[in-house]
């Protein structure tokens, strides 16, 4: 295809779209004049009123298809303030303990009889140690408790993991467990 044998979308037949034309007649008709000390090129507007252009015909868009989702809410679920728990870990240690094995499985049975949701908020380690292996630490915890809970018929959908790091409170290496309102 040659440099002056462009198409266009608009134009897919014509080598030139109408405000090419038109540029191009309002250059040739138009009387122009460059000055040395004035880089501004004057244009006859009378020339200007010669060359009319009619806009662009709009094209018709067809609507977008959108699919209906639930109304958005704005609020996270919040922490129900009756009930919490809390799995205990030893420092650096990385598998439940029997104590709480037993208290997530008393917990898998009462989730199994309702649609309730649960957070976990996992922390590891002390203030001071890196924050890296803080958080990769109470993550683990977290994903540890989840995955029990999974394994004992929760869906994973009802769970929501947070891994915190460092505890600014309380216990170290710890994860809490709030039961959240809907």
């Amino acid at each position: 295809m040659m440099a002056d044998d462009r198409r266009t979308a608009e134009n897919p037949g014509r080598p030139f779209g109408p405000a090419s034309v038109a540029l191009a007649l309002l250059i040739l008709a138009a009387p122009f004049s460059a000055r040395a000390d004035s880089p501004a090129i004057e244009v006859n507007p009378k020339a200007l009123d010669a060359v009319k252009v009619a806009p662009p015909k709009p094209k018709a868009e067809k609507p977008a298809k959108v699919a209906s989702l639930p109304p958005a809410t704005s609020e996270t679920p919040k922490p129900a303030e009756s009930r919490h728990e809390r799995i205990m870990f030893s420092a650096d240690q990385d598998a439940l303990s029997a104590e709480a094995i037993e208290k997530l499985s008393k917990l898998a049975s009462d989730l199994t009889g309702n649609d309730q949701r649960i957070e976990l908020s996992a922390y590891a380690g002390q203030q001071g140690e890196s924050l890296s292996d803080a958080n990769r630490l109470a993550l683990k915890h977290a994903l540890l408790v989840r995955d029990y809970l999974i394994g004992k018929g929760i869906a994973e959908s009802r769970v929501l993991v947070r891994a915190l790091g460092p505890a600014e409170s309380g216990p170290a290496d710890r994860v809490d467990i709030a039961f959240l309102t809907q």
